[in-house]
């Protein structure tokens, strides 16, 4: 299995697979109609604060249902990942649905949890 890379690597290895594999076109890229083209450069913009949620919308706008509407149950049953051969392979995939598996168990309620 693919190690499961940062959310901000992920878009710029997305980003830069969208774009051939060339780094400088990513730099380039005039696609501002698409939601992660904001984070193309591996880094969190000033004006958006959640990489995990404009994730889960870019997979939303991917993954439709049958009648070619967005569905978070066609997200959670995208089937894109590392693990996929091209073209459904997806730096995405762990992220879909907006929260990071590289946390789980990492935060206020599981720190809480292990002080009793």
């Amino acid at each position: 299995m693919v190690k499961t890379l940062t959310p901000l690597t992920s878009i710029r290895k997305n980003c830069t697979d969208c774009m051939g594999e060339n780094p400088k076109l990513v730099q380039q890229c005039v696609d501002t109609d698409c939601i992660i083209h904001p984070f193309r450069s591996g880094r969190r913009p000033h004006n958006k604060a959640n990489t995990l949620k404009t994730i889960k919308e870019h997979c939303l706008n991917c993954a439709r249902n049958e009648n070619n509407e967005k569905s978070i149950k066609a997200v959670k049953e995208c089937t894109a990942s590392l693990d996929s051969e091209w073209p459904y392979a997806c730096y995405l995939h762990p992220y879909r649905t907006g929260n990071n598996p590289n946390r789980v168990g990492v935060g206020a309620i599981s720190s809480l949890k292990n002080t009793h």
